[in-house]
């Protein structure tokens, strides 16, 4: 039965670590970025017309920064739009 309770523990204890730790990735991210969120979201809104903003996120693809953007338009049409930022 102690067992098991310190395997719970152990479980739980690097569950909340990971999230910890996940929280802390995208501000390490940002700081790394030559381009600032707002500066990124002009040029994703810029390719499409009319569109609306929902989510936004600061990710690392194939060793890049790149700043990914869901967008909605006025015709409910969902689209994703990706701009590379480069890293310090």
């Amino acid at each position: 039965m102690k067992i098991k309770m310190i395997a719970c523990s152990a479980l739980a204890a690097s569950l909340l670590a990971g999230c910890a730790t996940e929280k802390q990735e995208p501000a390490r991210l940002e700081s790394q970025a030559k381009v600032v969120r707002a500066d990124a979201e002009k040029t994703a809104l810029a390719k499409v017309p009319g569109g609306t903003v929902k989510e936004g996120e600061i990710e690392k693809e194939d060793g890049k920064l790149i700043w990914s953007f869901d967008l909605t338009t006025p015709h409910r049409r969902h689209r994703e739009c990706g701009a590379r930022v480069g890293g310090k």
